[in-house]
């Protein structure tokens, strides 16, 4: 039997290459170290990992050494002790003794060594080095005398974030320092992560500069709220206001929008809205709620007996992808109770073929142990790297350690890792799905092909053709679908988008739907390039060209709509501030956001709050033409637990094998294979896929981004960079 020793106890020796630090942390043995990260290369440039081995002379950097058999290994000998005592007094040597002015303060890693390893004797007197400081992005603050070159920074600039000829060390001994080659600003997705993996306070925020200590502050988990995949953070607060956001243990990348934009949620737009609001107590607040929707009831009353003078009684909801499940429920149930409410979605997200769950979320994802050893990605009108930075890493990751190889049908972009582009028209991709293509083989005959969708291709007018080319290629080929394996992935680029399809079938809101409605409801719509139609209708409002619509009915965090607009501000908690809303993310996995702090906003409510009230005060009511004459369809409310996850989330060809019945389950709809039906013949528009998104900072579609102030600051440091005539 293969053994070997840690501080004379004996473990067995696995095949396994792992390091001795590695091991020792599997069994919470604490080593000390600076350079080491164990999603970067390794480096043994700190020493600070020394450990004592048998038959050795000196100390051996244990980040670097592998574990063999009969080995002996010490971990707190007088040697250990000593090394380590020496290395944190050269270490230290250029350290400016500015601890009670760091920001990393608390939680350094210097510090906190030094306390248990370093010497309580000084022996350098001469002056200490100097580092001029360097400015490289609008959110890094840069105080390079306090760097003890452990170069992670160099190294996830290299591995992570593909910028090869950014960040790097320059000079030689006592001069050398961490630096940028050219004068450039640092731009990247993912760098607000150089902040958390740097060891010393060399790195910090910019914008939490001399704020608040991390022994002040509290930790609270959540998840984000900025894209589709919804990954788990670390929320620091401190005085009812959010600090700071973290990545947390499991998710250890994140991006700047969901380090920063939360800021957009305190924006200036609505600290206005206190100057309008003139109740300070909580009586006067009822009064207000109170008094704004028995004034709603009163002009639906009103509406409803006037019926038979106007052509339309419409209440008409509006949505966008936004929306947590439970508010869905609700507002559906609204829809289904009352003839003269319509739910109306914003855009049109929902692949009209299928209701099939795999069709509108990542699939291959579920399976890691063969997504990880798939030979081939073909990547679809997407720029993966703003879109989905998470799905973007791990393909990266597969693409250095298996050989993966990625091709693309887009147009040029930079995913920080070699693509090959096969161009940007439609022509290609049926072209490789009727086979005349090269990639055709390929996808036959590579091990787990996939293949990853953008959502907003629904939104072309031959969608609905377009998809019913993935279906066929189900159909044909098992190498990208069967019961293991679903190599069809669709990228949702909201948090709640998933959800949305999931639950229910909406149609869009068009200028016929506008034109017939009375009364508009805007729940959580964001006023930015992709609703320009909505903001036409608007204009068209303000020019008298529709008398129907009377007034609106706003509940929105950071939009105040023009006053020339007759309206009424329900005013809502924003994504931190509300408590329980339910999420079912890109990849199929409920999420749920808890509470982090009270509203800013003393009259706001939360959003499950004030559709609750209108429902109260819609019962009040009997309407002569409210209520829905046929036989209400039974609908409750869905219970967001985990036992129910594993029949909700089964795989789609697992469940349509099984006996289903279409009448007692209204969630389940299939594609029916042997239809009777002949089908018209499938027709393309033959023009170019373009790229949705232009600035990752603001133009995406999350609520708060676009106000939010460091977003702002990185769009215009990005913009400089990049040859864009559109700004």
């Amino acid at each position: 039997m293969k053994y070997f020793y840690i501080n004379n106890k004996k473990f067995k020796y696995a095949l396994t290459k792992n390091s001795i630090i590695d091991f020792c942390k599997n069994i919470k043995l604490k080593i000390p170290y600076f350079c080491y990260h164990k999603k970067l290369a390794l480096a043994g440039n700190c020493r600070m990992c020394l450990v004592e081995i048998s038959n050795s002379v000196k100390p051996i950097v244990s980040c670097t050494m592998l574990l063999t058999n009969k080995m002996k290994i010490y971990t707190n000998s007088l040697l250990v002790k000593k090394a380590r005592e020496n290395v944190l007094e050269f270490l230290l040597l250029n350290h400016p003794l500015d601890c009670p002015i760091c920001d990393q303060g608390g939680e350094c890693d210097l510090q906190d060594q030094s306390l248990i390893f370093g010497s309580y004797k000084k022996r350098f007197y001469n002056f200490k080095r100097i580092v001029v400081d360097k400015n490289i992005s609008p959110i890094i603050k840069m105080l390079m005398t306090r760097c003890i070159h452990c170069t992670r920074c160099v190294r996830f600039s290299y591995e992570i974030l593909g910028h090869h000829n950014l960040l790097g060390v320059f000079n030689r001994g006592v001069n050398s320092e961490i630096g940028t080659y050219v004068s450039k600003t640092f731009n990247s997705e993912l760098s607000g992560n150089l902040i958390d993996i740097c060891p010393v306070g060399a790195l910090t925020f910019k914008q939490f500069s001399f704020v608040n200590r991390n022994w002040e502050l509290k930790n609270i988990k959540s998840f984000d709220f900025s894209d589709g995949f919804g990954l788990e953070t670390q929320i620091f607060v401190n005085n009812n206001s959010i600090i700071k956001i973290q990545p947390s243990v499991e998710s250890s990348w994140i991006s700047d929008k969901t380090r920063f934009s939360f800021d957009g949620m305190f924006s200036k737009e609505r600290i206005l809205l206190t100057s309008e609001f003139k109740y300070s107590n909580k009586k006067n607040q009822a009064y207000y709620w109170k008094n704004l929707f028995q004034n709603l009831i009163t002009i639906l009353y009103f509406k409803d007996h006037l019926y038979q003078h106007f052509l339309t009684f419409k209440l008409i909801i509006l949505i966008n992808n936004q929306l947590d499940l439970q508010n869905l429920n609700i507002l559906d149930l609204l829809n289904k109770k009352y003839k003269f409410i319509e739910l109306r979605k914003l855009e049109k997200t929902l692949i009209e073929n299928s209701d099939q769950e795999n069709s509108f979320r990542i699939n291959s994802t579920q399976n890691l142990t063969k997504f990880n050893v798939s030979q081939l990605c073909l990547l679809l009108n997407l720029n993966l790297r703003f879109e989905g930075s998470p799905l973007n890493l791990k393909i990266k990751q597969n693409f250095f350690k298996n050989n993966l190889k990625v091709i693309a049908i887009n147009s040029l972009t930079n995913l920080t890792f070699p693509v090959f582009y096969l161009g940007s028209n439609l022509n290609i991709i049926i072209q490789i799905l009727e086979g005349n293509n090269i990639i055709t083989q390929n996808l036959i005959y590579s091990k787990n092909p996939y293949i990853v969708l953008n959502s907003e291709l629904s939104k072309r007018k031959d969608s609905y053709n377009f998809f019913e080319l993935f279906q066929l290629l189900k159909n044909y080929n098992f190498n990208i679908y069967n019961n293991d394996w679903n190599g069809i992935n669709t990228l949702n680029l909201t948090l709640s988008e998933s959800g949305l399809n999931y639950l229910n079938k909406l149609k869009s809101f068009t200028f016929k739907t506008y034109i017939l409605s009375n009364i508009l409801y805007l729940y959580n719509v964001k006023f930015n390039f992709f609703n320009q139609y909505l903001q036409k209708y608007l204009e068209l409002k303000l020019l008298n060209f529709n008398y129907n619509l009377k007034f609106l009915v706003l509940i929105e965090q950071n939009f105040i709509l023009s006053s020339n607009l007759n309206n009424f501000k329900l005013y809502n908690a924003n994504f931190f501030e509300s408590f329980s809303n339910n999420f079912l993310n890109v990849e199929g996995l409920f999420k749920t956001s808890p509470k982090i702090i009270s509203s800013t906003l003393f009259y706001s409510k939360n959003e499950t709050h004030i559709l609750k009230i209108f429902d109260y005060y819609l019962t009040k009511l009997s309407y002569l033409n409210g209520i829905k004459t046929y036989s209400f369809v039974n609908f409750d409310y869905i219970n967001f637990n985990k036992k129910n996850i594993d029949l909700l989330l089964a795989p789609s060809n697992i469940m349509t094998s099984l006996n289903w019945m279409f009448l007692k389950n209204k969630f389940c709809f299939f594609y029916l294979k042997n239809s009777k039906f002949v089908f018209k013949k499938i027709k393309y528009f033959k023009n170019k896929l373009y790229l949705w998104i232009e600035d990752f900072y603001l133009n995406n579609k999350d609520l708060y981004s676009s106000y939010s102030l460091i977003m702002l600051e990185c769009s215009k440091s990005y913009r400089k960079t990049t040859n864009n005539f559109l700004y």
